[in-house]
């Protein structure tokens, strides 16, 4: 039988969980031998590997996860694990809000190192380490996270998102004109900060 667990549920002991800037963040811990039944979860979420290793198999593929791994959970994603080693992991669920801000995810993935995984390092300490300003650099981190996710998932896929379609067209049709980064970020619907960085990434990997 198949369980599907709420937002904020996990299996394992909860260490520690906290919501937070829009986020719900639990550390959830293994003993060695433990075998997850399948499920799945309401709400999307990450997990982040802090220790140990752990196969999970989810619908007909399988994933190898170890520390530093970023796995992303779309809602409803039925998976089982199997924690050969102790485990520690801290899984990081955004509200529905930060989630429609944020580009979507919308097939599981993993990423192993890499940017996804140095941020959401940076995001684990912050929630460990709280502070008065924590708040706004967990939501910060979390959407900086979901975006570099979502860039390096495109990428391996090969695919060109259509905002940044867009992006091209318009400077294509106005080629002649000096158009402000604010300007067309505005046009195209996504932050200024976020098209500067995957124009920056475009130009030093020769796929512009």
């Amino acid at each position: 039988m198949e369980l599907d667990l709420q937002r904020g549920q996990f299996y394992g002991r909860v260490s520690l969980s906290r919501e937070v800037g829009g986020v719900t963040l639990s550390e959830t811990r293994y003993p060695a031998g433990r075998k997850l039944p399948r499920h799945s979860h309401e709400r999307s979420y990450f997990c982040f590997v802090l220790r140990g290793r752990f196969p999970e198999v989810y619908g007909n593929k399988s994933r190898a996860c170890q520390p530093a791994t970023l796995i992303f959970h779309p809602p409803g994603e039925a998976h089982s694990d199997h924690f050969q080693t102790e485990v520690r992991c801290c899984n990081i669920q955004p509200d529905s809000q930060l989630e429609y801000q944020a580009v979507q995810l919308t097939q599981p993935a993993e990423f192993h190192g890499g940017a996804s995984a140095h941020l959401a390092m940076k995001l684990y300490r912050e929630f460990r380490e709280m502070d008065e300003v924590s708040a706004l650099a967990i939501e910060g981190l979390t959407l900086e996270m979901i975006a570099a996710a979502t860039r390096s998932f495109k990428r391996e896929a090969g695919t060109t998102p259509t905002w940044l379609k867009r992006a091209r067209e318009l400077l294509h049709a106005h080629f002649a004109e000096r158009l402000t980064l604010s300007y067309v970020a505005t046009s195209i619907g996504v932050h200024p900060t976020h098209l500067a960085r995957e124009f920056h990434w475009l130009m030093i990997s020769g796929k512009r």
